[in-house]
């Protein structure tokens, strides 16, 4: 059976350990990204798969404005001319190779799909190996860790998490070398059996792929607002868990047959035939 308290609480515990890395007046209320996940999870299911290219484009359409910028800044041109070529080319980039970001897509999503199924087995594992690279990094055993301030940078995105996941690489090299190397060839393999699935079918991959995320994002938004601002009902939830996986698997099959049902055909112009 499936434990969705306690994926709930795995989901929240996930959120609060990113705020260590996150200025607190950026840190959203859970209520917002309850809403969030349940709009951005409703558009991805049932028109996900016809948005999935604008959703490319405009990711490098965005990369491509700031690295533009920062070109145009080194090469001390006008900030414009770099925004705007930036812009194009990425976007371009983004529009052209399409079939190959669904592949890559999807090869990250079949990892984490993996990982999701077999974590749970190795969660202990996982926990204490994690105990034990914390303590070492920081000297301590006492479970009390300091943590990197994320506005003494100024910047969205704290100045301790590059030197921490180079330390956690480190680690785990020289604690579990042989460990690592078999998880890096297993998740290679995984990556590559999705990036093959995506580039060969990237209209189905796309379905699927937005449908089960929405569908997701749905289940998960719904769970965190319930359990956090209608506890009552959500005890009722618990108590009656088929029911809410029943309505998932429901709801995940309608995503599918919507999204899968054949596009219209534009209608045909009636042309006149002019006499010779």
């Amino acid at each position: 059976m499936v434990d969705i308290q306690q994926i709930v609480d795995l989901w929240l515990s996930g959120v609060d350990s990113v705020k260590h890395f996150v200025p607190p007046d950026h840190w959203p209320s859970p209520a917002a990204v309850g809403m969030m996940a349940v709009v951005a999870g409703a558009v991805a299911a049932f028109w996900g798969a016809r948005l999935l290219r604008l959703v490319y484009i405009f990711g490098f359409m965005a990369g491509g404005a700031a690295l533009g910028i920062q070109a145009a800044r080194y090469f001390e041109i006008e900030d414009l001319v770099g925004l705007v070529l930036g812009t194009g080319l990425l976007g371009l980039f983004g529009h052209l190779f399409y079939r190959w970001w669904v592949g890559m897509t999807a090869g990250l999503f079949a990892v984490v799909m993996i990982a999701a199924l077999g974590g749970p087995q190795f969660l202990p594992v996982i926990e204490r190996e994690w105990q034990a690279f914390t303590d070492q990094r920081l000297g301590t055993a006492d479970g009390e860790y300091p943590l990197p301030d994320p506005q003494e940078s100024g910047s969205l995105v704290g100045p301790g998490i590059g030197p921490y996941l180079n330390d956690l690489w480190s680690y785990c090299n020289r604690e579990h070398t042989a460990l690592t190397s078999k998880t890096l060839l297993i998740v290679g393999l995984v990556w590559l059996v999705g990036l093959f699935i995506g580039v060969a079918m990237p209209r189905i991959t796309s379905i699927v792929g937005t449908s089960f995320i929405g569908v997701l994002g749905l289940a998960m938004g719904s769970a965190v607002l319930l359990s956090s601002y209608v506890p009552d009902f959500w005890s009722l939830v618990l108590r009656e868990s088929l029911w809410f996986l029943g309505i998932t698997a429901v709801l995940l099959l309608a995503s599918l047959t919507f999204q899968a049902r054949p596009r219209p055909k534009p209608a045909a112009i009636p042309t006149t035939a002019t006499a010779a």
